[in-house]
């Protein structure tokens, strides 16, 4: 039966082509997968339990507001998608679903890696930026603290011959930084 719409609901006014118009609500007859509620504002200071029908458009799975605790119900959703619906919104959320674990391992990736690239105590690091210490010396990080001289962080940087150079912490980039990822990361 699809979505049921109350009576003077039917339609909708939307906004084409610099005018309102009129236009009917879709019941998306053969599309309806079933309902969910959650809680939203809805306005400024109220918050209600927003009901929607779930459906497949075609493409996704589109979630069509029904109504709400607050002003009431505007339509009911009556389940009745089609295997061939049923199984192409399944396949499509296995795929959302996918991408968000492939988008929340390429985070923990990216994070992995700016830990491994920090300026601490041990690590080696050339000097890359800056122009008081020559850019391009390289040796072990001896100490990093606060600077006294604003927000920045300051580090010690030990060379090859003893010498110690004092300069901002932003100026160096840590060498062989991969062998500081966690392993999960290392490829």
């Amino acid at each position: 039966m699809s979505i049921k719409w109350k009576e003077g609901w039917e339609t909708t006014t939307v906004y084409r082509d610099g005018a309102f118009a009129r236009i009917d609500r879709p019941c998306f007859m053969g599309r309806v997968l079933g309902t969910m509620r959650r809680e939203e504002r809805i306005m400024s200071d109220v918050w209600a339990t927003v009901t929607y029908a779930e459906v497949w458009n075609g493409t996704e799975v589109e979630r069509v507001r029904i109504g709400d605790s607050e002003t009431g119900m505007i339509g009911a959703a009556y389940p009745d998608a089609d295997r061939e619906a049923t199984r192409a919104a399944d396949a499509w959320r296995d795929e959302q679903a996918e991408a968000a674990r492939r988008a929340e391992v390429e985070q923990l990736r990216r994070r992995a890696e700016a830990r491994a690239k920090a300026v601490e105590k041990g690590k080696r690091a050339i000097v890359a930026r800056g122009r008081k210490v020559p850019q391009g010396i390289t040796g072990v990080v001896i100490w990093i603290g606060p600077s006294r001289y604003g927000r920045d962080l300051r580090a010690g940087l030990r060379d090859e011959k003893g010498t110690v150079h004092w300069l901002p912490a932003r100026h160096l980039d840590v060498l062989d930084w991969r062998e500081h990822l966690s392993p999960a990361f290392a490829a």
